[in-house]
């Protein structure tokens, strides 16, 4: 039963973030290109009913020359909107342009290193603060490995 309250809740949560998570054509620039993309595998930590537990997630990054530009990530099956890479020395942040306020951050990485860093955390907008959908992300190197 306490299982089926927490799956449940976990539902929930990713109901109540599709929203933020729809793909919306008007907030994706009409010029953006990309030379390479590359998908990365996380193991990240969620909290439900006040516990932490693992939650696996993919990021799919879209490069031009040799840096990460654009990044969407799915959790659950939910794929984010194209989130765009802001200038920051201190790590990679990756923001919607769409008013959900979608960010997502990782370590400083070019293009050649996002299968070797940590991930960071995955938030959204809500009532005027983010709101954490996954956080702590840690490179899950067996299953990244796995993909194409």
């Amino acid at each position: 039963m306490k299982k089926s309250i927490q799956m449940s809740a976990l539902v929930l949560m990713t109901v109540l973030s599709a929203g933020a998570f729809a793909k919306d054509a008007k907030t994706a620039p009409a010029t953006l290109s990309i030379d390479s993309k590359t998908e990365v595998a996380y193991t990240c930590q969620i909290q439900e009913n006040g516990k932490k537990r693992n939650q696996n997630i993919t990021v799919m990054y879209g490069m031009k020359n040799g840096e990460p530009i654009v990044a969407q990530a799915k959790v659950n099956g939910v794929i984010s909107t194209g989130l765009f890479r802001v200038a920051d020395p201190l790590l990679n942040r990756f923001v919607s342009e769409g008013a959900d306020g979608t960010m997502w951050t990782t370590l400083p990485a070019k293009a050649s290193e996002v299968r070797n860093v940590d991930g960071g955390t995955l938030s959204v907008q809500r009532n005027g603060a983010n709101a954490i959908i996954v956080e702590k992300c840690a490179l899950d190197k067996a299953a990244t490995a796995k993909l194409k």
